[in-house]
């Protein structure tokens, strides 16, 4: 049976998502049957949901981090329930229910994973790893990573099945990442050295009591290893920034009868996204797919869409009067995120629906999900063999490929082969550490000066010192008088 997966990325906007709203459209990717493009995702509750979220609360919590970022958590874990209650109350066996198994953040970037309860025991190993990539290495921009050791049914777990990159092995390997990037428009090089910084710095470490002898340093590229990214890239289309009378170019849905489309893509300006661009010339996400884009731009909506939202017949991020895409007019409408995926001809994946959620008032960035199918039995069983590759040559594994402009021309380096573009770097431990420091400093002083709790601690505090030392003086009189 394969393993199915849905994945999805959202940039929060620093503040709780609205449950409900959420909720509605959380499996919006998902399709609810096999349909004549072959998906088959929605057949049944996929075995893994991946949740990759960005400023996913204000930096002061975000820092600081434990329970400060309790509410937030709970909030989209309680969006994926009642997702999952949404969608499958109809069932005849309505007890679905996933486990969160992962729940990591560096900074404001999040990742959650839930496994479907009846298969959750088939998870044998996880691990996590983090790197900051904003200011002096801190989390306001960063990655987070979980590698998870996947048991097939029906094989017994022993040190052979938990060995890691062996070619028809009983343990499938997978490693998911919710990354943020650099923004602005001229900010390429500063998002390509993103990237380079993911690869030699996001290590994973071991969170369970597996018995499994891992690697000391296990990074992005390992052989035999699904992986996935997912986030908010924040490439452009295009390298400056809007002046003005540009928004008039921005694209638009068209005519009022139109409307009926709103999913129709502005070609010319796909033709200038900067990831598709540095990805061709090996610049960044070496060797990585992406399936292809049929959806509008996902950045940067305004005040007025976000209004706009609250109302059903805006919930694409249109004017419900006038028929209209409403841009933030000083950013070029992106794609900003994105989910791309590291396949090889053993390890095919076929992607089913790309697509974006209809916009939530939250946010000035529209989600995106994925939904994927991964043949693990002849992933496993034929271990890269010539009717592996002729397995997964047919399906979206093509398209897949295709869309990212080379396919394995993007990057020799990574692509399909395990190899990393970039070395480990050895100090990427101490450095981590280092911006931990960093963070609870500038945590601390954020939250003091920027958070009610804080300022009415600061409050507290000042009148405390005040009313001690009136106590104090009043004291001191008596005593000399």
């Amino acid at each position: 049976m394969d393993l199915q997966l849905y994945i999805l990325t959202f940039n929060c906007g620093r503040t709780l998502v609205d449950v409900d709203r959420f909720a509605a459209h959380f499996f919006h990717a998902l399709p609810l049957s096999s349909s004549a493009d072959g998906a088959q995702a929605g057949r049944r509750p996929p075995e893994l949901i991946v949740l990759s979220v960005q400023e996913m609360a204000p930096l002061a919590y975000a820092f600081l981090g434990g329970h400060h970022l309790t509410p937030y958590f709970k909030a989209l874990a309680e969006t994926v329930h009642l997702a999952v209650l949404n969608r499958w109350k109809d069932e005849e066996d309505n007890n679905i229910r996933y486990v969160n198994i992962v729940r990591e953040n560096v900074g404001m970037t999040g990742l959650m994973i839930f496994a479907r309860a009846d298969v959750s025991d088939q998870i044998c190993r996880i691990e996590t790893a983090r790197v900051g990539l904003g200011v002096q290495q801190m989390g306001n921009k960063g990655a987070v990573g979980a590698r998870l050791g996947w048991q097939q049914k029906g094989s017994e777990r022993g040190a052979d099945s938990e060995r890691q990159g062996v070619p028809g092995s009983e343990t499938i390997d997978l490693a998911f990442v919710a990354a943020h990037l650099a923004p602005m428009e001229e900010a390429v090089a500063r998002r390509n050295a993103d990237w380079r910084a993911m690869v030699e710095r996001l290590v994973f470490n071991n969170t369970t009591n597996s018995n499994s002898h891992s690697p000391a340093s296990v990074g992005l590229f390992e052989p035999n290893t699904y992986l996935f990214v997912a986030g908010d890239f924040n490439y452009r289309t295009s390298d400056t920034r809007p002046v003005t009378g540009d928004h008039l170019r921005f694209p638009q849905i068209g005519a009022e009868g139109d409307t009926q489309n709103p999913t129709r893509v502005d070609q010319s300006l796909l033709a200038g996204d900067q990831l598709t661009r540095e990805r061709k010339k090996g610049n960044t996400f070496h060797g990585l797919s992406e399936a292809p884009i049929t959806f509008p731009p996902t950045y940067k909506y305004s005040n007025a869409a976000r209004a706009a939202a609250t109302t059903t017949d805006s919930s694409h991020g249109r004017h419900n009067k006038a028929g209209t895409w409403q841009w933030t007019q000083y950013r070029w409408p992106s794609w900003c995120d994105r989910i791309l995926y590291l396949e090889t001809a053993s390890r095919p994946v076929e992607t089913g629906l790309y697509d974006a959620l209809p916009l939530l008032p939250t946010s000035d960035h529209r989600a995106v999900a994925l939904s994927v199918s991964l043949p693990i039995r002849r992933a496993s069983g034929l271990g890269g063999g010539e009717g592996a590759g002729e397995e997964g040559s047919g399906r979206s594994i093509g398209i897949g490929i295709a869309s990212a402009g080379a396919g394995s021309g993007i990057a020799s380096a990574g692509a399909g082969s395990g190899i990393a573009p970039f070395p480990l770097d050895p100090t990427w431990e101490a450095q981590l550490q280092a911006a931990r420091r960093r963070e609870v400093v500038v945590g601390s002083v954020a939250y003091l000066g920027l958070t009610r709790e804080g300022q009415m601690l600061v409050l507290a505090t000042v009148l405390g010192a005040l009313g001690a030392w009136f106590v104090l003086s009043s004291l001191t009189e008596q005593l000399v008088g």
